[in-house]
């Protein structure tokens, strides 16, 4: 049976094993990484810092950089390196945002400024609501 599917997925299962022939201390450093990164979630999801702050709402930014970190890995792993810089980006934009709301909380408060804002679009250009309406209608 000749497939295209069966084919790619054999070869992605050889180049792990080559991978892990020759790479052994990395993926060694990968796995010790990842444990601390899972300590970290379990601290921040358990305890609050010397101040008495919860940092829970940084847990969903956390377990992206996890998953997207270990997809990268694997993607690492099996010789893909374009798939692995696409799974990897979004833990780097996590690491700034969370990087942002520690220099000034306020950045965190998206949701309250978009209502207002929506809110001041819609005073702003109700008189254009007919208008819409009659041009959609063509």
């Amino acid at each position: 049976m000749d497939s295209e599917v069966l084919n790619f997925h054999a070869n992605v299962v050889s180049c792990r094993e080559v991978f892990l022939l020759n790479f052994r201390e990395e993926l060694s450093a990968f796995d010790e990484s990842n444990a601390r990164l899972l300590d970290l979630i379990r601290v921040v999801g358990t305890y609050r810092d010397l101040d008495g702050n919860s940092h829970v709402r940084l847990l969903p930014f956390l377990m992206i950089m996890s998953r997207q970190g270990l997809n990268a890995f694997e993607a690492i792993s099996t010789y893909r390196s374009y798939q692995a810089w696409i799974s990897l980006r979004p833990s780097l934009e996590c690491t700034l945002i969370m990087g942002k709301w520690f220099d000034d909380p306020s950045n965190a408060k998206i949701r309250p400024v978009q209502v207002e804002l929506s809110r001041q679009l819609k005073i702003k250009f109700f008189f254009l609501e007919p208008f819409v309406i009659f041009f959609i209608s063509f």
